[in-house]
């Protein structure tokens, strides 16, 4: 988690999305799915991308059974 808000505060913005992309995608990180998908939408919300952001942010309210984060 620390790298995560390291990069984001770095500014390394696009680096970031495309990782948290790919481990949602690959399923291969030791952090919950709710997680990097919380993270990914931070992110994407501060590379000015808000309507994917929302997107995220409203399969995370539809998707009871997942645990939420929460801000």
């Amino acid at each position: 988690m620390n790298l995560i808000y390291l990069d984001r505060e770095e500014g390394r913005l696009d680096e970031l999305a495309d990782r948290l992309e790919g481990l949602v995608e690959s399923g291969e990180s030791h952090l919950p799915e709710a997680v990097l998908l919380f993270e990914l939408a931070e992110t994407l919300e501060r590379l000015g991308r808000g309507e994917e952001a929302r997107r995220i942010r409203r399969f995370e309210e539809v998707v009871p059974e997942k645990p939420r984060v929460q801000r």
